[in-house]
């Protein structure tokens, strides 16, 4: 008898909390989450310009006031290295200026005393990051007899240019021909000074 005294009233108090907890999470279903509320009430946009972080031209997150914020970089993290088809990434910058290039197209200007730096600048209040791209480099490897273009690489602005690995040479070989080095003219008169 004792038994049964005793658990109806736990009943009663489960029943009360399960019903609390159903009630409250209905009460906030349907509504995003506000990052303010635990505090991280900045807002940052990565503005990719043409490119893309993580498969969105923008991505947004959240930081708190006076704190360092994520460099987008590497392959598996919240913000990835941005890309962009032909186009390094040069850096971040707080602002940009919206000019037309000489052929007519949209291009951005930036300053300098605008770049971000991510390893001594904090975030203050909501804002945006814009990327800054730069036409990839490439450089073609041409035969000189017939001015085809034999092998072509992309460059970023840390590779030099190398020469072709040996494997890379025997794809271009020609028969009964044998390989006698890189120039920087058609008219093969002056070597090509790699790492020079």
């Amino acid at each position: 008898m004792k038994n049964n005294r005793l658990r109806q009233p736990l009943i009663l108090i489960i029943l009360i909390l399960a019903a609390s907890l159903f009630l409250g999470g209905c009460a906030t279903a349907g509504k995003p989450p506000n990052p303010g509320d635990w505090g991280f009430d900045c807002l940052v946009t990565y503005d990719a310009l043409g490119g893309v972080v993580n498969n969105r031209g923008i991505r947004e997150t959240f930081y708190m006031k006076n704190s360092y914020i994520f460099k987008p970089s590497g392959s598996t993290n919240m913000l990835i290295e941005p890309v962009r088809d032909g186009y390094i990434l040069a850096g971040w910058y707080t602002a940009k200026e919206d000019i037309t290039d000489e052929d007519g197209n949209p291009a951005y200007s930036f300053s300098e005393a605008d770049r971000w730096d991510f390893e001594t600048d904090r975030v203050q209040e909501d804002m945006t990051l814009y990327a800054r791209w730069v036409p990839q480099g490439r450089v073609e490897y041409i035969d000189p007899e017939t001015d085809k273009v034999m092998f072509s690489k992309n460059i970023t602005g840390s590779d030099a240019v190398q020469p072709l690995t040996p494997a890379a040479e025997a794809l271009i070989s020609k028969p009964g021909m044998t390989f006698d080095g890189y120039y920087e003219d058609a008219g093969l008169t002056t070597p090509y000074p790699f790492g020079g």
